[in-house]
């Protein structure tokens, strides 16, 4: 990747701009049913505005339900904006997404924010683990469930990328799944800039598995969804990029409406570089429970 001054210059002057946004959330969109096995399972939607600045909406569980997991995604800026923050609140409340643009872009983009949520899981805690805040690039860490539990939803942050890095990886490890992996690479460089693991765990629930799926290895934008088996439903998902090292972004992180599948999707990161002629894969990992 080209480290110029000129792309130095022009992430400064973004940054300034970027901090000065504000954050705008729509109406919370309930969808999909209540769920017995894991109780009241269910997805919780919204949308942000749909304008050309770097914007957040948060996904908010119902009173008395905590999340299980967590996504977001992109829709009208095909590798222009990163997914910043699929960020689950302290109280497990609540998920916070945030999309910030690579480089200025005039179209206008919308972000969707989901949040699983169920009643309150056994065990159910949260644990967090974070990188040195440096200019390093790609960085790496993980955050991982206390023992006896296991990890229902993986959510993560990159903190001072401000469009800079893209988060690569939000990776569930184990099967059942444990721990999650959070990865960031510079798409442009970034002067200090630190990634965040967020684990939501809980009680080993009935038949937790991950089922992974990968897509094909070339230089287009793609996509892949992982698929729940019968009789089992998604209380969380995950998401990895392969080969990229931050020339792609991640736009979709997204539940299907009735918790059966989860797909992620990456676009070439429309930055000052160009093309990438590279080739690279996409993983999407959907975390699934008895029903």
């Amino acid at each position: 990747m080209n480290h110029s001054h000129g792309k130095l210059r022009l992430r400064s002057a973004r940054r300034v701009t970027l901090l000065a946004l504000g954050v705008s959330t729509a109406m919370v969109t309930i969808v999909g049913t209540a769920i017995a096995a894991v109780p009241n399972l269910e997805q919780h939607r919204s949308t942000s505005i749909n304008n050309s600045l770097s914007k957040s909406t948060t996904a908010a569980c119902p009173a008395g339900r905590t999340l299980t997991g967590v996504g977001g995604d992109i829709t009208g800026a095909t590798g222009r904006v990163v997914i910043d923050d699929l960020s689950a609140n302290a109280t497990r409340t609540a998920n916070l997404t945030t999309g910030f643009e690579v480089e200025p872009f005039a179209g206008n983009w919308f972000l969707h924010s989901y949040a699983m949520c169920a009643s309150p899981l056994a065990g159910a805690t949260r644990v967090t683990a974070s990188t040195a805040t440096n200019d390093t690039d790609g960085k790496s860490i993980t955050a991982t469930c206390p023992a006896g539990t296991q990890l229902t939803g993986a959510s993560g942050e990159i903190n001072g990328g401000f469009g800079n890095v893209v988060m690569d990886d939000l990776r569930p490890n184990g099967n059942p799944p444990t721990s999650v992996t959070v990865t960031g690479f510079e798409v442009d460089p970034d002067a200090s800039w630190s990634a965040t693991a967020i684990a939501l765990c809980a009680n080993p629930l009935p038949g937790l598995q991950t089922v992974v799926v990968t897509s094909a290895v070339n230089s287009v934008n793609k996509s892949a969804t992982a698929n729940c088996p019968a009789g089992k439903k998604l209380v969380g998902l995950g998401g990895q990029l392969n080969g990229a090292f931050g020339e792609v972004v991640v736009d979709d992180y997204t539940p299907s409406e009735l918790l059966t599948s989860a797909t992620v999707t990456g676009n070439e990161a429309v930055d000052i570089d160009g093309a990438f002629a590279g080739n690279w894969s996409v993983t999407a990992y959907a975390i699934c429970a008895t029903a």
